[in-house]
């Protein structure tokens, strides 16, 4: 496999990596290589995650009984006794916190301390307005630094978090929040993308008229359009100009919950996924100060929503001291060229991105004007060919270029990238450590050099403390376990290389991947099906080396004319997911179901992919075999 690129001695040597090394060998421990290290990491599992507490400079208190309580999963509890908050910890630096910017307003600095004060006068704001540890501050925002802000107040005071972006649609809103039972809602009157305004007063009213545990309203004025809602209403001016004091951060157990983040809700509704304070804290030190290398005052941006998990990713950059980069927007918008420029300005070091953005660029043969400060890129969110990897060395031959990936549900990854480490072409540079990641075959063994099934066979700290109202694990363990006892599927079929080096090659299930930003079906289904001249209609979204291939199929309900009703469909369907527009609307008799009636959507997409259809399809699972038919045949027009 060709090496596109190879860190230097002083890449090596001046890493926060070769650092743990030095810190683990004083140890008595004999490393010599980082897969040395990662071996270490997942065969003395209890070992490592003390020696990554112990390594960084956590502001924590008291001490704990154990570092694991046991390695069957779920349930197991890390470090009980150990007190700790995040907040705390994201606030304890100097220097410059957060470089921001929208569509609509000129780039602007925040410090630390400018930081610390402004989330200590929302945080005496809420205490004052009866919030405290346990309730939900659920966040409806654009990427601006009050969402930071907001979070981080939650934490401080011990409240539990949950954030969603502006393009979700009320009704996915209503359908996660309305779990959670917020007293607080905090929003923005609208945000701009593409050079439009959005005004979002009406969804908002919708959803405050839908949720009856929110009490206090908070406004941020992206656009000054006046609201009023029969809620508590303020705006973040109002907060900082009659707020001040400081805070008494909430000493929180290591497993005490920090935020739900939400599935994307492929069966049913979005399943809310709880961490806490000590893994998130403990997995994003590992994560962005060892595998990304972040170092004070270095600059990072992901370019991300906040309904995103590299949201979430992304703020854990304050935890290193470092600066948060925030661009509110569309990465096109005037021209190709913004995003770079906006970057270089802005002396950010490393550039987080979607392989859908970098794919995009490859086809129409962009080439950024300036690089020079930019140190390192990293995409997630879907898989990116030799092609992607090629191209990206194309525009700057020394750039360090690795994806990640994992998900929501560890708020973290489980592939990461290493300045130790060769970038070979198309391949993540590494297993991340401390993640004991195998590819399982179709006979759960381990297998090497072979795509198989995605699953982790040690507890890792950033794991779900437990699924929202699942308290028994129930939930927890059908998403997870029900595969494999004690070893957690995550759904993604990928290839470990004997070099430990890993390619993905998607999910193994039904979850829609378009734009780098994942949803469920269901969040599709809920607005196709209720159109009237729909019966019911299936969704697929397959990578292929032309890009991510989104098909709507649809069973009719009437004799409308074909074309009135795609038309539609795709009105309805850019009212609420205007990302999510599909690329063809195909009219079908019949839905392929299984036996207890669940709509056959991995089956369908592995047909049109090619795939062989006997091992694609198990009839005697199928309810209604002859509706089949119709995809094989469209496979082979499609040839995808």
């Amino acid at each position: 496999m060709k090496i596109l690129w190879s860190p230097t001695a002083h890449d090596k040597k001046n890493s926060n990596m070769y650092k743990f090394m030095d810190y683990i060998n004083s140890k008595g421990i004999n490393i010599n290589s980082y897969n040395d290290l990662y071996n270490y990491s997942v065969n003395s599992i209890e070992n490592f995650w003390e020696n990554i507490l112990n390594f960084f400079d956590i502001k924590k208190y008291g001490s704990y009984d154990y570092v694991l309580s046991d390695h069957k999963m779920p349930g197991n509890m890390w470090f009980r006794g150990l007190k700790l908050n995040y907040a705390e910890n994201a606030l304890n630096h100097d220097g410059v916190a957060i470089v921001y910017k929208t569509e609509v307003t000129e780039t602007k600095t925040m410090t630390y301390n400018e930081l610390k004060d402004k989330v200590s006068k929302l945080y005496n704001f809420l205490r004052e307005n009866n919030i405290k540890k346990g309730d939900v501050i659920a966040s409806y925002m654009p990427n601006v630094p009050e969402n930071v802000i907001t979070f981080l107040a939650s934490a401080a005071m011990g409240s539990i978090f949950s954030s969603t972006a502006m393009d979700f649609g009320s009704k996915s809103v209503i359908e996660r929040f309305n779990q959670l039972k917020p007293k607080v809602l905090v929003t923005s009157d609208g945000y701009s993308y593409n050079g439009k305004i959005y005004d979002k007063i009406n969804e908002i009213k919708e959803i405050i008229n839908n949720i009856d545990s929110i009490e206090t309203v908070i406004i941020y004025h992206y656009i000054n359009s006046d609201i009023s809602v029969n809620r508590k209403l303020f705006g973040f001016d109002y907060i900082y100009n009659n707020y001040a004091g400081n805070i008494e951060y909430e000493r929180m157990d290591f497993n005490d919950p920090l935020w739900v983040l939400f599935s994307s809700g492929t069966t049913g509704k979005p399943k809310g996924i709880v961490h806490s304070h000590g893994g998130i804290i403990l997995e994003h030190l590992k994560s962005l100060s060892l595998h990304i290398n972040l170092k004070e005052n270095d600059r990072f941006f992901w370019y991300t929503s906040t309904g995103w998990m590299m949201w979430n990713f992304l703020i854990g950059s304050l935890l290193t001291g470092s600066t948060m980069v925030l661009y509110d927007g569309s990465p096109f918008y005037p021209d190709n060229n913004f995003l770079w420029d906006f970057l270089n300005k802005n002396n950010v070091k490393y550039f987080g991105t979607s392989a859908a953005y970098i794919t995009h660029l490859r086809k129409i043969n962009f080439m950024p004007d300036n690089t020079d400060n930019i140190k390192g890129i990293f995409y997630t969110g879907s898989p990116l060919d030799r092609e992607g990897y090629e191209y990206i060395y194309k525009i700057n031959k020394n750039f360090w270029f690795s994806g990640i990936s994992g998900g929501t549900d560890i708020c973290s990854a489980f592939f990461m990238p290493d300045i130790l480490l060769n970038v070979y072409d198309g391949e993540m540079q590494c297993i991340a450590l401390g993640d004991k990641v195998r590819s399982y075959d179709e006979n759960g063994i381990p297998v090497i050099n072979q795509i198989g099934e995605l699953v982790v066979e040690e507890p890792m700290p950033s794991m779900p403390v437990y699924l929202w109202n699942d308290k028994n694990y129930d939930l927890y363990m059908d998403s997870y376990f029900s595969f494999y006892k004690n070893v957690w599927r995550h759904g993604d079929f990928i290839e470990i290389t004997e070099r430990n080096t890993v390619v993905i090659y998607g999910r193994s299930d039904a979850t829609l991947n378009k734009n780098g930003v994942r949803i469920g079906t269901s969040d599709v289904y809920s607005i196709v099906e209720n159109i009237p001249e729909v019966r019911e209609s299936l969704i697929v979204g397959i990578e292929t080396k032309n890009g991510y291939y989104m098909p709507l199929f649809v069973v009719k309900n009437n004799n409308m004319d074909d074309n009135m009703l795609k038309t539609k469909i795709k009105n309805e369907i850019k009212k609420y997911l205007p990302r999510y527009l599909p690329d063809d609307i195909f009219f079908v008799d019949d839905i392929p179901k299984t036996l207890n009636n669940k709509k056959m959507e991995v089956p369908v997409k592995r047909i049109l992919m090619g795939y062989d259809i006997n091992k694609s399809v198990n009839y005697g699972s199928v309810l209604n075999p002859d509706a089949i038919k119709y995809f094989v045949e469209l496979s082979k027009k499609l040839k995808i």
